[in-house]
């Protein structure tokens, strides 16, 4: 994300741009595998609690992040798929979205946890694999995941776990 923020600074057809550019799709191959690999697996940050977890997450983010995190009993599962939930919609937003800012919410709904990220980027977000991925999860807890993305008006995606 950092390098593409660097590659927006030289012009298209530029050396540095198009170096830039091939790094990128490099590292964005090798990402996609890991996460193919890590799908289902416990981040060891969560060892420390979802607020940590999720600071941590944020911590080195080129664009401001505001987390809250209202800190309830939730199974592991419960919070692994929260952390995920974040994780996704945060790479969302900083890969596609070119989002200046998000906010994440993470409480108590209903007795439920409740995942809110909203980011103020151009929104039209369309399913991938990482969408995909976390619907997957989200449906083995029996849980909603609400997509909203509307043209010029950001995006916020919202799970019920």
């Amino acid at each position: 994300m950092r390098l593409r923020s660097v590659q927006r600074r030289h012009p298209s057809g530029d050396a540095t741009h198009d170096e830039l550019d091939l790094a990128v799709n490099a590292l964005v191959s090798i990402v996609d595998e890991l996460r193919r690999l890590a799908h289902g697996m416990r981040p060891r940050l969560l060892d420390d609690g979802l607020e940590v977890a999720l600071n941590s997450l944020v911590a080195n983010s080129p664009i401001p992040v505001q987390v809250q995190v209202d800190e309830m009993d939730a199974s592991e599962a419960v919070v692994t798929t929260a952390y995920f939930v974040v994780a996704e919609a945060l790479a969302n937003a900083l890969k596609h979205a070119h989002a200046s800012r998000v906010n994440v919410r993470v409480g108590p709904i209903n007795g439920r946890l409740g995942v809110e990220v909203l980011d103020d980027g151009i929104g039209g977000a369309r399913t991938g694999f990482g969408v995909t991925a976390l619907r997957d999860r989200v449906a083995a807890l029996d849980g909603e995941l609400d997509i909203r993305s509307e043209l010029g008006a950001g995006t916020r995606i919202r799970a019920i776990l």
